[in-house]
């Protein structure tokens, strides 16, 4: 509803919550009066100093130790990462080992100093090693182990499909989808499977149903090794970790490290074993002191100027496109969410379908991340816009803040909408104190409450009976639906800090195990989905109940691939109102000054600036002192504050401008960045309200308050029927001179489709002497598809439409097919020349011929070097035909690399990755021509050399239409991240070839 002047501020969205009682206080080690320390080497003496880089970088820790932690003998690089360390410890509050801690205290009446004591220290394994000591014990000697069918079992055609993985390292898991056909005995296990069974109880199942059969153990390990049962104690991220499974000298060995809560003790037990992987986290003691109940009012001023000038249409575009994908394919049908989200026969969610097998050209090489987050994204309100605008105007002199007040909102209160049966059942609100009276509101969680403390739930009763309190509120408030905690893990890196007890009574395990009863457990295969009204609806069959997922931790979920997670994770933000974090540069891109905005006495965005290299290139071309200064000078310039901060990615740092170490730090970032955001840092001040320690040190200090609504969100809605559908394909549609298929489906597919398929149908075309020749190529519009073509002899469609088909329907019996279209073939006279086009198409055939037979004869696989070696051979080939010289192939590649770089926007700080991936490839480039023989292809090889030198005869060398040829070469040949591996071709050869020239110069 509009908000009118009356009621503008009488229905606050902010007055329907209500705050808890609890509050979390997040500080760093160190007082911010302890930095800088002109003797660092004194601060190198401190056991927690030390300990702190040990568990931050043991690379570091023992580089120093090795010096005897003598500050003089360390590289310019030691020392500034120590001084990086140091002033992490002293400013920023985010917890990572022992560099913060965090406290918990109250709302109270009013503000009392806040004390704290000494650190207690919560120590546990590190995630990967506890996934390790899981897996010694999951074997099939170990007869305490049980195992249940995996979950994700759903049914495509006459097959079933279900969600597999491989460990892979400390990287974590690779998902993927397997395929099985419907061999009883297979569904009598998963049958039988679905309550967990010890091996003994599955052998002797076994052995019933195949009795006379004798390597019944065999047996057992290939449904194991299939994933088709997985172990009942896979490790997930919400605790308890499976210890008491383990043996007793492991166990005693996870207790003796979970007994560890200070330094000295921590000491010991990493020089005993100093290759522990541990994960810290650390506890100040609160000794007195509470938070005044006055800044509730600042907050719920915050809470509602957010929601006001943020109340733009939100959207979740990954969602948004496949709710119109859904309602085309499958229109008001309710249908098994595994089946919906299948990238062949549903809807490939996001593009994230994960490839079967990974390309080893494309492995461990980092591109630009795109959208990182929850993806939720705003279009801006004009009105709003024009406030803003008109406030900064109205500012005077060197005021930096924007202040708005309640008769500015009153202008526009036919424009500003209230949003309360939209804001989230619960959300946390993290802010700092400034000045004693102001309060800066720093971040606002989405969805619900338990996100921003779910890590701190395992070692804190305190914050695990608060994250409790939370979800049982928003289960009363919303009786007709299910909160359901999301349980996966992919990467083992960032699983110690998703690490978190179950504070819901539902949970859905994705290829994990839970330790919840079987009846709280929410099976994949047992979710359903339909699109009412717009908006995604989610049931549990079993229940009849309308689920709502929730993931209780602020894991940065878009690092993950597997599709279904990200898809959960993304529906816990649909149909809820953000409160979007306020930032002016969001309204007004593209100035270098944004003032500090407040309402009231909250500030909503600190004072920013924005920076080119152009603005600081001339403070680095003189020595350091001089550059010091100037650095200086220009900052003052800008008007910067004295303290301010930068922030990139996870990491920042704050300089004090009139300290020289600070601007040294500053200068060595400076000389690699080209553009920067910098933020006043107003934390460090005199104020009254302080943190302190036991030595009245004061601390930077950062809050997080929780506040919920006892009123249903989440209203009733009618449970839909569970039955289940076929999936249907379109009709056939003949051409004529050339017959044109677009087959769709997944790029996992297309190499096993192209050696089989399409194999089988050209040779027996070929045969019966119906085409004169043919081509593939794989294509993005924006589904994944084969176009396929075939020029025929005379009055032979009706055959060649026979034969096809055979082949066909294969795939549509496999399901491996989600579509198949005849379409018009259209020459493309303008890109290859109406005078060339039949000497291209003959390039293409033999091309094609080549590749086909390649991934028939030799069933290579992307994640082997060798597969590449044909296209290695080839490029060299038609550069060669081209008549270019070994100088000349190096300046091709290169420029055709740095073209790909820039239309991709990579950064350059790919050719680190790439220089590795170089050295990995360099024997397989050398070996190129023999692998040609090697792979039984030299024909094609031959003949498709030939060809290209015909056309080469035609048309002008180094022209656009070789470049063309490579390209479509390549095509043919990546079955995904066409235009990333054919970047990363181009640079190897550019390599390869840069090599070859120099070893020429100084032969």
């Amino acid at each position: 509803m509009k908000i009118s002047k009356n009621n503008l501020f009488e229905e606050q969205s902010s007055s329907i919550y209500s705050f808890h009682s609890d509050v979390i206080l997040r500080t760093p080690t160190l007082s911010f009066k302890q930095y800088p320390s002109d003797n660092i080497s004194e601060l190198l003496q401190n056991s927690t100093f030390r300990m702190s880089i040990f568990l931050a970088s043991k690379s570091l820790y023992y580089n120093l130790k090795k010096k005897n932690f003598e500050y003089q003998s360390f590289s310019e690089k030691e020392k500034t990462s120590l001084h990086k360390y140091f002033n992490r410890m002293s400013y920023r509050t985010t917890p990572f080992g022992l560099f913060a801690a965090f406290s918990t205290l109250k709302w109270g009446v009013a503000n009392n100093d806040i004390q704290l004591g000494k650190i207690c220290l919560h120590t546990a394994l590190d995630f990967a090693e506890v996934i390790e000591l899981n897996e010694k014990s999951d074997s099939f000697d170990n007869t305490e182990t049980v195992y249940h069918s995996n979950p994700t079992f759903y049914k495509i055609g006459t097959n079933f499909r279900y969600l597999c993985f491989r460990n892979n390292g400390l990287n974590g898991k690779n998902f993927f989808i397997n395929e099985i056909e419907q061999i009883p005995l297979v569904l009598k296990i998963i049958e039988f499977c679905k309550n967990p069974r010890d091996n003994k109880e599955i052998l002797t199942c076994l052995s019933k149903e195949l009795p006379n059969f004798i390597d019944y153990v065999g047996l057992f390990n290939q449904l194991i090794e299939l994933k088709i049962i997985l172990p009942a104690t896979l490790q997930g991220v919400i605790e308890p970790d499976f210890a008491n499974r383990i043996s007793s000298a492991e166990y005693e060995y996870l207790q003796n490290i979970q007994s560890v809560t200070d330094i000295e003790s921590l000491n010991k037990i990493t020089q005993l074993d100093p290759s522990l992987s541990l994960c810290v986290n650390a506890e100040k003691e609160m000794i007195k002191g509470d938070i005044s109940n006055q800044f509730q009012d600042a907050i719920k001023d915050g809470i509602f100027i957010l929601n006001a000038l943020c109340n733009q249409k939100v959207s979740i575009p990954q969602i948004d496109d496949f709710i119109v994908q859904f309602n085309t394919k499958f229109d008001r049908q309710c249908i098994p969410l595994l089946q919906a989200l299948d990238p062949d026969a549903g809807i490939n969610y996001n593009s994230l379908a994960s490839q079967c097998e990974n390309s080893s050209l494309t492995q461990n090489v980092v591109f630009n991340k795109q959208n990182a987050g929850s993806g939720l994204t705003s279009i801006e309100l004009d009105s709003i816009r024009h406030l803003l605008l008109q406030k900064w105007i109205e500012q005077s002199g060197n005021k930096q803040v924007i202040q708005l007040q309640q008769s500015d909102l009153e202008k526009y209160a036919n424009t500003i909408h209230d949003n309360n049966d939209k804001l989230p059942p619960s959300f946390s609100v993290m802010f700092r104190i400034i000045d004693d009276h102001q309060v800066f509101i720093e971040s606002v969680s989405s969805a619900t409450a338990t996100s921003l403390i779910g890590r701190f739930t395992p070692f804190s009763e305190k914050i695990a009976r608060l994250a409790k309190d939370i979800t049982r509120i928003e289960r009363d408030s919303n009786p007709h639906v299910i909160f359901t905690e999301i349980n996966s893990i992919s990467d083992y890196k960032t699983a110690n800090i998703e690490r978190r007890i179950s504070v819901r009574d539902y949970e859905i395990p994705i290829l994990v195990s839970s330790t919840k009863e079987q009846s709280k457990q929410i099976r994949l295969s047992d979710i359903w989905i339909e699109i009412k009204e717009g908006s995604i609806l989610l049931w549990s069959k079993s229940l009849g109940k309308r689920i709502i997922p929730r993931l209780d931790s602020a894991y940065n979920y878009s690092r993950a691939d597997l599709a279904i997670f990200r898809f959960l994770c993304d529906v816990q933000y649909q149909d809820i109102h953000p409160i979007l974090p306020f930032s002016l540069s969001q309204f007004f891109p593209g100035f270098q000054y944004y003032p500090r905005v407040a309402y009231k006495s909250t500030i909503l965005c600190l004072a920013e600036w924005h920076i080119s290299r152009e603005t600081w290139e001339y403070c680095l071309k003189n020595n350091s002192n001089d550059s010091i200064q100037l650095i200086r000078e220009m900052l003052i310039k800008l008007g910067i504050s004295t303290h301010f901060a930068y922030t990139q990615f996870d990491q920042q740092l704050v300089f004090n401008l009139h300290i020289d170490s600070d601007m040294l730090l500053l200068s060595d970032i400076l000389q690699k960045e080209k553009y920067l955001i910098i933020k006043e840092f107003p934390f460090v001040s005199n104020q009254q309200f302080a943190v302190k320690d036991e030595n009245k040190l004061p601390y930077i200090s950062q809050f997080i308050t929780h506040l919920y609504r006892c009123d249903e969100v989440y209203k009733e809605t009618n449970c839909p029927v569970f039955s289940d559908h076929t999936i249907t394909q379109r009709e056939f549609i003949p051409c004529e001179d050339w017959i044109y298929y677009k087959i769709y489906c997944h790029s996992s597919h297309s190499n096993e489709i192209i050696a089989e398929i399409i194999y089988n149908i050209v040779n027996e075309l070929y045969a019966e002497n119906l085409i004169k020749k043919w081509h593939y190529v794989r294509y993005l519009d924006p589904d994944n598809h084969l176009r396929l073509r075939f020029n025929f002899n005379g009055e032979n469609l009706q055959k060649i439409l026979k034969i096809v088909n055979k082949y066909l329907s294969i795939l549509k019996e496999k399901r491996i097919a989600q579509n198949v279209i005849i379409a018009e073939y259209k020459r493309e006279l303008e890109r290859y020349g109406s005078e060339n086009i039949e000497d291209v198409e003959n390039v293409f055939c033999t091309c094609s011929n080549l590749i086909m037979n390649f991934l028939h004869y030799n069933k290579p696989s992307p994640t082997e070097q060798k597969y590449f070696s044909l296209s290695f051979y080839i490029i060299d080939t038609i550069t060669t035909t081209m008549g270019l010289t070994i100088e000349e192939k190096c300046s091709f590649h290169q420029e055709m690399f740095e073209a790909f770089q820039k239309e991709l926007n990579i950064e350059d700080k790919i050719y680190i990755q790439l220089q590795k991936k170089y050295r990995e490839f360099r024997p397989t480039i050398l070996d190129a021509d023999k692998d040609v023989k090697f792979f039984r292809i030299e024909r094609e090889a031959i003949l498709l050399v030939t060809e290209i030198k015909k056309l080469s005869k035609k048309i002008q060398q180094k022209s656009s239409v070789f470049i063309d040829i490579i390209h479509m070469h390549l095509n043919r040949l990546f079955s995904h991240d066409f235009r990333k591996q054919e970047m990363i071709m181009h640079y190897l050869l550019w390599r390869h070839y840069y090599s070859i020239k120099s070893v020429k110069k100084y032969a």
